[in-house]
């Protein structure tokens, strides 16, 4: 009986051993890009000309460079803000500064995204744009179903728990 065992576990930990060496040996699978599969994906069912995929490559890593520096921005400002809400003796009115400060600088982000998405437009033919058209809408589509089941935790929170209408009813329904 021993003896079984002994071979049992010798045999399983040498599968074991062999398994994670091979997997040791294995290249790691590389991460793509940020957007590249998107990327790839648009240039495919749009079928965009060398000419387009240039333009549209620019208009996307400058659209990048500006995302970064929106980023910093706001950090800067929301940090500001912190130190501020966390002083008590610190001026109302420059807190009021630093959130129109914030508010302007994400209006202005927005006015860009609106710009950006013209500038798209203007490369695309009218096929491409009405391909675009829906594209867009699908993935609207998408995230409109992911961001409605994501509300709450569990089946009584969110969207189909106590918040909507009738939820009483509709669990005492099972006991009828």
């Amino acid at each position: 009986m021993n003896k079984k065992i002994a071979w049992i576990v010798l045999v399983g930990g040498s599968l074991f051993l062999a398994g994670t060496a091979w997997s040791l040996q294995q290249e790691e699978p590389q991460a793509p890009e940020p957007g590249t599969r998107l990327e790839s994906r648009l240039t495919r069912q749009l079928n965009l000309t060398a000419d387009q995929q240039a333009k549209f490559d620019a208009l996307r890593q400058a659209r990048q460079d500006r995302r970064l520096a929106f980023r910093e921005e706001v950090r800067k400002l929301k940090d500001e803000f912190r130190a501020l809400r966390n002083d008590p003796q610190s001026d109302p009115t420059k807190a009021d500064g630093l959130i129109d400060r914030m508010s302007k600088l994400k209006a202005d982000w927005m006015k860009a995204g609106i710009r950006h998405r013209q500038e798209i437009d203007r490369i695309l033919t009218p096929q491409q744009k009405e391909k675009l058209t829906l594209l867009r809408s699908k993935i609207q589509n998408r995230m409109n179903r992911f961001s409605s089941r994501a509300q709450g935790f569990g089946r009584f929170m969110g969207r189909r728990g106590f918040d909507r209408p009738g939820w009483r009813l509709n669990r005492m329904c099972r006991f009828y």
